[in-house]
């Protein structure tokens, strides 16, 4: 059969134990008079380094912060501008509208005037000719009646003061 020390594996030995511990304080003794303040100075160093970097990653934010607030200001400044520029535009639109209406009224009426005056003048003529045209016919008709001319000029004033009786009337 076998025969298991069961009670000596579960007491250790105590000059293992003692040497163990031995070694265990020389290395520590070791670690701290040679390995302790490099280690110590590079660990602080690298702490350093990233609160540097941490220190400008938060300025970096902050100055990003600042530009994207600026950006955003000129952003609506621009876009104030252009409101602006659009409304005065469309101001601007409306005043040229009226003054083309205005003159486009104008130069109408002013063209409806002169067909006025140019149907008023053709009329006249019209009627000028007109009264020409019965003073001819009225004469031959007065001359053929009487065949016999006394005056053309005492007959002419008296033909043409009828027709002016008739117009009145």
């Amino acid at each position: 059969m076998l025969d298991i020390d069961i009670l000596g594996s579960l007491v250790p030995n105590p000059i293992t134990m003692l040497v163990q511990l031995l070694s265990t304080l020389v290395l520590l003794l070791a670690f701290k008079k040679y390995l302790w303040g490099p280690v110590s100075k590079f660990l602080d160093k690298r702490a350093e380094i990233a609160q540097k970097a941490l220190t400008e990653a938060d300025h970096a934010k902050e100055n990003a912060q600042a530009m994207k607030e600026q950006a955003q200001q000129q952003l609506q400044d621009a876009s104030n501008k252009a409101q602006k520029i659009i409304d005065y535009s469309e101001n601007e639109a409306k005043k040229i509208r009226e003054v083309l209406l205005t003159q486009a009224q104008s130069q109408a009426k002013q063209k409806i005037e002169q067909a006025d005056q140019q149907i008023e003048l053709q009329r006249k003529q019209m009627k000028m000719g007109i009264h020409k045209e019965i003073v001819d016919v009225a004469m031959l008709a007065s001359e053929r009646l009487m065949r016999t001319k006394i005056d053309e000029a005492f007959d002419r004033e008296s033909i043409e003061a009828f027709i002016k009786e008739v117009d009145e009337q």
